[in-house]
C-alpha cells in the first residue's frame, strides 16, 4: 500500500476486484446465479464446497475471514 492510499481505499479496491471476479466466474460456470446468490449472501463455505474451481480472487475482499482481506 502506498503512502497515499488509506486502508479503506485498499479494502474498497479489494471488494470491487472481488465483485468483478465473482461476476466473471458466474458467467463462465453452470449455476452462475446460484453462485452469485451465495457470494452476495456471504456463504463462502458453500461456494468452496459447490464450486471448488472458483478463483481465489472471488474471496479476497469479500470474505472477511480470508487471510488476504484487508480490514
Amino acid at each position: 500500500m502506498s503512502t497515499l492510499e488509506s486502508p479503506s481505499q485498499t479494502t474498497l479496491e479489494q471488494r470491487c476486484d472481488s465483485a468483478i471476479a465473482a461476476i466473471q466466474f458466474a458467467l463462465e460456470t453452470d449455476e452462475g446465479l446460484a453462485f452469485l446468490r451465495c457470494w452476495n449472501e456471504g456463504d463462502f463455505d458453500a461456494i468452496r464446497d459447490e464450486w471448488p474451481e472458483a478463483p481465489e480472487e472471488v474471496f479476497i475482499g469479500a470474505d472477511p475471514l480470508h487471510p488476504d482481506t484487508s480490514l
